[in-house]
């Protein structure tokens, strides 16, 4: 039997943020690793189209939650 390696999950807490105009309408933070805080314009960005880039990203394994995950 041989073992397989998964990838570890990664959670990305989102944040609606109103950034200045001259600041980035999408703007992530690694906390560690594993977490992820992504703040976004809401003027700019909905949260279907953050989701949609993150998951492009990070692949349909990401945890999405609203916030800061705990």
């Amino acid at each position: 039997m041989t073992a397989t390696a998964t990838a570890p999950r990664i959670t990305a807490g989102l944040v609606p943020v109103e950034f200045t105009a001259e600041g980035p309408a999408l703007r992530p933070v690694w906390i560690d690793e594993h977490t992820l805080m992504v703040g976004y314009d809401p003027r700019v960005l909905d949260e279907d189209l953050v989701v949609m880039i993150l998951r492009s990203v990070h692949g349909d394994g990401l945890v999405i939650v609203e916030g800061v995950p705990q």
